[in-house]
């Protein structure tokens, strides 16, 4: 082929190019006007398609607003879409307004005056929207020939203009450019403590986490007029009414007491307020010491004619900071502290001697261990067998503890009652395996390894109680020592799962006179059994096959209890996300009860109470249709795509479902 042939043929597909473009710019109208008659069906992946359609015609060049076009602006669908259409997915939304800003960039000002009033209110609406629909909200109005307003764009944001700022200093603060704040530093500082003050909870809690970061940063910065309202503040803050708030307040306030230039105010204001929670660290810092700390600590529990005494809890707590106040401190201050401890278990008259004896420390371990563990033991076994359950609790929360102290000793004994025909011990040396595996690595890891399951293995025992003990024990080593069970979870797992199956054998009926009471013996095990699963999907999946969960067991718990319902919604979102091929092959399977929760409703007669757990119920099936509708497309199964179909028919659970999705 010589060139003149190959210039004859680009010429001829130049024209015919041409011809082609000219055949599409001829049928435009008869194209806008059937999709803008489709933008009126139901169906929302048409819409999404039609929109599609005319983008790719504006990318061609192929429309224009002279040629018919205007009559997508001038009819109020695509409008619609645009704004709050409570039936409006958001791929839908943002596919109007990325087609709305490519129609603005391509065309004059000019075409578009009679429809500035009509885009400005749509566009301005959804820069208040949540999650990334903002975005393509500005990019509309940042590519618009319209003259729109940009204060009404500041409306729209002057309301979050607190969490912007908020953000975008916490971010400054983290960052490890070390940017230079001093010009604005106390100013800032300052405004953030107001925030403190605010009724908003979620505000507050973000504006301790910020002033960390701030303070952290940039603490030799910050003068000291500063430092006094910020602990000002955090005293109000800091109360057993709100333990999380109090949580946060707290580690402010370590981290304003490491900064060597604290001023004696802010230390001695955190010193009284603050003491009880941070004084293993506070015991090295310069501005406080280890007797007033002590001082503190103990006459916080004395009884006062006003208040009384504290709360049982409290005085756990307090045991505890003495504990590790005195391990801190070093082996002087124990021993001293040991001896002064001593002599208080020997006046059982003083409030005091509560404190001692749940604070015994390492140094004084020896002693316990030779003149006080077989004595502790032989009480603790004989409430073993109590029918209050609390106490049966807090024995074996004893005898975990104890373990950890003379490991050599309880374990072996601890197995041995694992054989005993009483139940309730059985159960109650199952969680006192429970209570000591902690998270830290202990010498009792050691032990336990080789032993641990002759304790799990009671998971197959005969008596419901005994079987949960079992699974609370796995769940807690799941957590704190996955490695501990890794080996056994081969055995162990097709015993779990057969746990969370409802048995109608544990269905007993209670005769309490004018009336009799169903009871299922077996509702806590099998919610305890399906916690145990979710927390070995996070800590041991390579262990679990889910194909072998999923059905028939996981299907059963969405068919289940109320609460139950809830943790196996959770599991299948969980599963969706990590095992999503899994889940996939057994979906049709998993539509039956999904769609029988969606669509229940509560009683007439129904109180409030029920009302708002049905709808916390529904909210949670309607969360794992979107974990599966993300992972399907809603294409993969005609089962599952009828129900999603029927979910959107619905106004109140689309509304729900939309909402659910954009989280």
């Amino acid at each position: 082929m010589n060139w003149t042939a190959k210039e004859l043929i680009c010429s001829l597909v130049e024209k015919l190019y041409l011809y082609l473009g000219w055949l599409l710019n001829q049928e435009v109208p008869k194209i806008v006007k059937s999709i803008n008659r489709q933008l009126r069906e139901k169906s929302i992946k048409t819409k999404i398609g039609e929109f599609s359609v005319l983008k790719e015609l504006v990318v061609e060049k192929a429309l224009n607003l002279g040629s018919g076009f205007y009559t997508i602006f001038s009819s109020a669908s695509c409008i619609n879409h645009i704004s709050q259409d409570k039936s409006s997915t958001s791929n839908l939304k943002i596919e109007a307004l990325i087609f709305t800003r490519l129609v603005m960039a391509s065309h004059s000002p000019s075409v578009f005056h009679l429809y500035i009033e009509v885009l400005s209110s749509p566009i301005l609406n959804a820069v208040s929207e949540r999650y990334y629909k903002v975005t393509h909200a500005f990019s509309v109005i940042a590519s618009s020939p319209l003259k729109i307003d940009l204060s009404c764009v500041l409306d729209h944001v002057i309301a979050e203009l607190t969490t912007f700022l908020r953000k975008a200093f916490s971010v400054i603060a983290s960052s490890p450019l070390k940017i230079d704040l001093s010009r604005v530093l106390d100013h800032v500082i300052a405004e953030f403590t107001t925030f403190l003050r605010k009724a908003n909870r979620a505000l507050r809690q973000a504006t301790l986490g910020t002033l960390n970061s701030l303070v952290a940063a940039y603490g030799d910065r910050i003068g000291s007029s500063a430092y006094e309202t910020i602990t000002v503040e955090l005293s109000n803050l800091i109360s057993d009414s709100d333990l999380h708030m109090t949580a946060l307040a707290l580690v402010l306030c370590y981290t304003l007491m490491s900064d060597k230039k604290c001023s004696p105010v802010v230390c001695l204001t955190v010193r009284y307020k603050a003491l009880q929670n941070f004084f293993a660290d506070l015991v090295h810092s310069a501005n406080t010491s280890f007797d007033d700390l002590l001082d503190s600590l103990l006459s916080s529990v004395k009884p006062s004619p006003q208040s009384g005494g504290l709360a049982k809890q409290a005085l756990y707590s307090v045991a505890q900071f003495v504990a590790v106040l005195c391990l801190a401190a070093g082996d002087q201050k124990c021993a001293s502290t040991v001896e002064m401890i001593t002599s208080i278990l020997k006046d059982d008259s003083t409030t005091n001697s509560v404190i001692a004896r749940q604070s015994v420390s390492k140094a004084g371990q020896a002693e316990f261990q030779a003149t006080r563990v077989e004595k502790i033991l032989k009480l603790l076994f004989n409430y073993c067998e109590t029918e209050e359950e609390g106490v049966r609790n807090a024995v074996s929360e004893c005898l975990g503890k104890i373990a950890l102290i003379d490991l050599a000793k309880l374990v072996p004994a601890l197995k041995v009652w694992t054989t005993s025909p009483a139940a309730f011990t059985r159960a109650t040396v199952a969680i006192a395996i429970k209570y000591s595996m902690v998270e830290r690595p202990e010498k009792i890891d050691e032990i336990i390894f080789p032993e641990i399951c002759s304790f799990l293995m009671l998971i197959k025992d005969h008596d419901p109680h005994v079987r949960r003990a079992a699974v609370l024990a796995l769940s807690t080593a799941a957590h704190n020592k996955p490695n501990l069970i890794k080996g056994h979870l081969p055995e162990l797992l097709p015993l779990l799962y057969d746990q969370t199956v409802f048995k109608q054998e544990l269905i007993r009926m209670v005769d309490l006179g004018s009336f009799k009471h169903i009871v299922d013996d077996g509702h806590e095990l099998r919610k305890a059994s399906f916690e145990c699963v979710d927390t070995l999907l996070d800590t041991c999946l390579d262990q679990v096959n889910p194909s072998s969960f999923i059905v028939p067991f996981l299907r059963s718990g969405l068919d289940d209890h109320y609460d139950v319902k809830m943790l196996s919604h959770l599991i299948l979102s969980k599963l969706a996300d990590k095992c999503f091929a899994a889940v996939l092959a057994v979906l049709d399977s998993l539509v039956d009860p999904l769609q029988k929760t969606v669509n229940r409703k509560p009683k007439q007669d129904a109180v409030k109470q029920e009302v708002d757990l049905n709808e916390d119920m529904i909210r949670s099936a309607l969360r794992a249709i979107a974990s599966l509708n993300r992972i399907s497309g809603g294409d993969c199964s005609l089962k599952f795509k009828s129900l999603m179909n029927e979910i959107m028919r619905s106004s109140v659970l689309a509304e729900k479902f939309n909402s659910i999705s954009n989280e």
